[in-house]
């Protein structure tokens, strides 16, 4: 058979703490004693359309942010810049109506040159051509 334990006795004298004199004045009355379900609705709401505007306004911003951020990455070919160079390198390449070509060493690639497309094109269906 099991042995069940006693319920303790109670202390005879409890401290101060629990006993409430009359200086602490009246005990207030109970907090949300009644629940208005109105105004948790209204404080449902409330809290959702706030969440959606914080929301909206993050995702712009971090949009934004996006969008500068890639644009200062991304190199875009409609710049001054940028026509200028394919200027260039359509004069080197005898492109856009230029009448002589003239064959530009590749930067850190010696024995190679430059080459138009159509002229590479030519090259490799004249090898093809030979087999």
């Amino acid at each position: 058979m099991s042995v069940h334990a006693a319920t303790p006795e109670l202390h005879e004298h409890a401290d101060s703490w629990h006993h409430h004199g009359a200086e602490e004045g009246t005990p207030q009355s109970e907090h949300t004693g009644t629940i208005e379900p109105s105004a948790l609705i209204k404080w449902f709401f409330f809290i959702v359309i706030a969440l959606a505007i914080v929301l909206v306004a993050l995702f712009a911003y971090f949009d934004s942010y996006n969008h500068r951020l890639q644009s200062s990455r991304l190199e875009t070919l409609n710049t001054a810049e940028a026509n200028i160079a394919r200027a260039q390198a359509e004069s080197r390449l005898g492109l856009a109506g230029a009448a002589t070509f003239q064959y530009v060493p590749v930067v850190n690639a010696p024995g190679k040159v430059h080459l138009p497309l159509e002229r590479a094109m030519d090259r490799v269906l004249a090898n093809y051509e030979k087999k």
